[in-house]
């Protein structure tokens, strides 16, 4: 498995159902940053409210990763 502690990690999506359920996963690697992207047409910011408690430093833009 690939250790994320110390890195930088990007998610894009990840306001919705999988993605969020991925940010839980990954704030327990302890990354150095954790940048969310999410255009919340699915997505919705109360999805992260757990890996927020956990990891406060969390990133989140609200834009469209195609543009």
């Amino acid at each position: 498995m690939i250790k994320l502690k110390d890195k930088n990690v990007l998610v894009t999506g990840g306001a919705g159902f999988v993605g969020s359920n991925l940010v839980d996963c990954l704030v327990r690697e302890e990354p150095a940053k954790l940048l969310v992207v999410d255009n919340f047409f699915l997505g919705n910011e109360q999805n992260l409210a757990a890996a927020r408690q956990i990891f406060p430093r969390l990133q989140l833009h609200r834009m469209d990763a195609s543009n």
